[in-house]
Formats: C-alpha cells, structure tokens, sequence
C-alpha cells in the first residue's frame, strides 16, 4: 500500500493543496484543512486565519487611511488649477509646479507596501 505523502488532501503521489500564509501570525494552512479554526480569509490583499483576521483588518484599514491621507496631501497643490496640455494657463502652471509634479509622480514607499504587502515581522 502506498503511503499517504500529505494529510490534508490524501494524496499519494502529488500534493494538491495551497498553503497559505496569515498575514500577523504568519502560521500556514491548507485549503483542504477542516478544521474551522484554520481557515484563511482575504481582506484587501492580505490573508488572515481566523483568529487573527480582526487584527489584519484594522491594520490594512489604518495602511489604506494612510495612503489616501499622503496621496492627497500631495495632490492638494494641484487641486483647482488649469493643468491642461492645450491651454496657455495649463502649460504656465506645469511649468512653474514642474518639480512637486515630478515628487508627486513618485510612488511612496507607503503606497508601494500597501500594494504589496509585507508582514508585519519582515517590515
């Protein structure tokens, strides 16, 4: 009889599970694991298990209150102003915001890590 090589889905040559990772506690569950206690949750591109998915939530709430905070705080500058191609005003303004339109141009740090999320314990 051939041995089982994995527990969770009960394969015997090739292991079909995914396993993924909380986000917090960074513990590693199957999607084939009945354990309810052991499930993962997705909550704006960062998984959670169950006991952990409050913490998750109210962390990727406060990073994206964050991000939009910084984004607008460097949009605020622009904000009401003719920044046309096509108009005479438009050019002027580009040309006298030309160096905050190249900052704001940028991608912060912040927004970079929100996209792709770290943990906790690797940032």
């Amino acid at each position: 009889m051939k041995k089982i090589i994995c527990e969770f889905c009960g394969e015997y040559e090739k292991c079909i599970c995914t396993f993924e990772t909380c986000w917090k506690c960074g513990k590693s569950y199957s999607n084939f694991d009945p354990d309810e206690n052991h499930q993962i949750f997705e909550y704006r591109g960062t998984l959670g298990c169950s006991k952990c998915i409050d913490e998750v939530t109210k962390d990727r709430d406060f990073q994206r209150a964050e991000v939009i905070e910084e984004l607008n705080h460097k949009s605020a500058p622009f904000k009401g102003l003719d920044m046309s191609p096509n108009s005479v005003i438009g050019k002027i303004n580009r040309e006298l915001l030309k160096s905050q339109i190249e900052i704001a141009k940028k991608e912060p740090m912040r927004v970079r890590n929100y996209e792709r999320p770290i943990t906790p314990s690797q940032g």
